[in-house]
C-alpha cells in the first residue's frame, strides 16, 4: 500500500465527482419544482358560466376557468347542460384544484374530487363539452375522455344534435365545421369571450 500522499489525488477526484453529483441533483430538484403545477384545496362558491367558477382557498377568492373545456358553436343546449352539471356536482363542495396554466392572471385549472375523479374529464367523457387545447396544450387523459364520448355519440357528439348545430350555424350565417376541426369554433368562442 502506498502512503497518504499517494491517495490524496484519488480522494480529490472522488470529492469532485461527489460535488458534481450533488450539484446535478439540486439542479434537477429545482427545475422539477419550477415545472410543477400548483395545487390547492378549494371550495366552489359559484358557477358563473359553463366553464368559469368562483372558488375560495384559505380565505382567498379566485375566478378560474376549467382547462381543456370547449363548446361547439350554435349549441346553446351544450352550454346550459354543462353549467347545470357543474352546479349539481361542484357548487358548495370542496375539491383539489390544480392550476394547469396561468395567462395574464387567468388560471386554467383541473378540478378533482377526493376520489381522484376529474370534473374536466367527466364533462368530456359525458359529451357535455369538447377538448380545447388552446390554453393548456394536449392532455392525454382529456383527449381520451373526449374520444370515449365521440365513440358512444354522447351529448354534443350525437348525430341529431350535430345536425341541429349545423342548421343553426347555417341559419345564422356562421361557418360550419366537422367534429375534427375546431378552428372556426375556437375563433367564434374567442370573439364571444372578449365581448362579455
Amino acid at each position: 500500500m502506498g502512503s497518504l500522499e499517494d491517495l490524496s489525488p484519488i480522494w480529490m477526484i472522488f470529492g469532485i465527482i461527489a460535488i458534481i453529483a450533488l450539484s446535478m441533483g439540486a439542479l434537477y430538484l429545482f427545475s422539477r419544482n419550477l415545472g410543477e403545477n400548483k395545487r390547492m384545496l378549494i371550495e366552489v362558491v359559484d358557477v358563473l358560466n359553463e366553464r368559469t367558477l368562483e372558488v375560495i382557498s384559505d380565505g382567498v377568492g379566485y375566478r378560474v376557468v376549467l382547462g381543456g373545456i370547449g363548446f361547439p358553436t350554435g349549441d346553446d343546449g351544450a352550454l346550459s347542460d354543462a353549467k347545470a352539471l357543474i352546479e349539481d356536482i361542484a357548487k358548495g363542495r370542496r375539491f383539489d384544484m390544480e392550476i394547469l396554466k396561468e395567462i395574464e392572471g387567468l388560471k386554467y385549472v383541473s378540478i378533482r374530487a377526493s376520489s381522484g375523479d376529474s370534473l374536466n374529464e367527466l364533462m368530456l367523457k359525458g359529451g357535455f363539452a369538447r377538448f380545447d387545447s388552446r390554453a393548456i396544450g394536449f392532455v392525454n387523459s382529456m383527449i381520451e375522455a373526449e374520444n370515449e364520448a365521440r365513440e358512444k355519440k354522447l351529448g354534443i357528439w350525437n348525430e341529431r344534435r350535430a345536425k341541429l348545430r349545423q342548421f343553426s350555424n347555417e341559419f345564422e350565417g356562421k361557418e360550419s365545421v366537422d367534429g375534427n376541426s375546431r378552428r372556426v369554433d375556437q375563433l367564434n368562442e374567442d370573439a364571444n369571450a372578449t365581448s362579455q
